[in-house]
């Protein structure tokens, strides 16, 4: 018999929702969408907090990296997904 996997609260909405069981052990989020980009917002801001990793898109490598990505790619972000 599977193992039942008690409802949760929401880290961002304060909602009760039933975990995925392959990640309820460290799931903190429902799946609705403002939760989700709550979510990817408080990973983003963990990853910032890290040492070095505060200055990772800062620079005068990354400015010149960017530039010739977008000479490469011009219509990049007028294409539709």
């Amino acid at each position: 018999m599977p193992k039942k996997h008690p409802e949760k609260k929401c880290a961002h909405c304060d909602q009760w929702f039933a975990p995925n069981p392959k990640a309820a052990f460290h799931q903190r989020f429902c799946s609705r969408k403002r939760c989700q980009k709550a979510r990817k917002r408080a990973s983003y801001q963990r990853w910032l907090d890290q040492p070095g990793n505060s200055e990772y898109w800062r620079g005068a490598a990354n400015v010149v990296r960017v530039q010739e990505w977008r000479k490469k790619n011009p219509f990049y972000w007028r294409r539709n997904r």
